[in-house]
């Protein structure tokens, strides 16, 4: 059976709140300190808690990965972001994207963690409740990326057909306004009908 961190499973959510806010501001260092603080803390409000070192070490170890990585994945986002507005491309439809897959990574790993809770002996009931919240969520953004997909898809080909539209109409009102330069003009718009029918 898997080892429970106390300071999970003793130490009250708003104290291991403060306590996490305690490692990001000094660095995930100076555990010893950190040790202190918690179990003042602890103290201060009557609770007959104490906690090692080694377990605020192994707590601060795991935030910190926890931390990093969802600071990598907020990271990752901002930079899709910025160069798909470089590139003047669908900056919605990018960050939508990321965004979806940064949920669909975040909620696959708290199916492991749930996977790990069920091995330490956690409640099956609420084990269960929450891995069919995670599985309606994760087929809820399988629907959203299909729709987004689609959307786009659909967004594409209007504007394909609006372009083709004004290069129609104005090859039929130079027919009609100027039969005589309706070579010339076929000539001029050439290009551009190529270049929609490819791009």
């Amino acid at each position: 059976m898997a080892r429970r961190s106390k300071i999970k499973t003793e130490v009250p959510a708003k104290i291991r709140e403060e306590f996490e806010a305690q490692l990001v501001a000094g660095g995930f260092s100076d555990y010893l300190g950190l040790t202190d603080w918690l179990n003042e803390r602890l103290k201060a409000e009557g609770l007959d808690v104490t906690v090692s070192v080694m377990a605020t070490n192994r707590y601060g170890k795991s935030f910190q990965e926890e931390f990093e990585r969802d600071m990598a994945e907020a990271n990752q986002t901002y930079h899709i972001a910025k160069i798909a507005m470089a590139n003047n491309e669908d900056t919605e439809g990018v960050v939508r994207d990321a965004t979806i897959r940064t949920l669909q990574t975040r909620l696959l790993r708290l199916s492991s963690t749930l996977r790990q809770a069920e091995e330490a002996g956690d409640d099956p009931h609420k084990l269960a409740e929450t891995t069919a919240k995670i599985a309606k969520a994760l087929a809820d953004l399988g629907r959203v990326d299909i729709a987004s997909q689609k959307y786009k898809a659909e967004l594409e080909e209007a504007v394909y057909k609006a372009r083709m539209d004004v290069i129609k109409r104005l090859r039929d009102f130079i027919a009609d306004q100027f039969p005589d330069m309706k070579k010339a003009f076929a000539v001029v718009l050439k290009p551009f009908a190529e270049l929609l029918t490819n791009g």
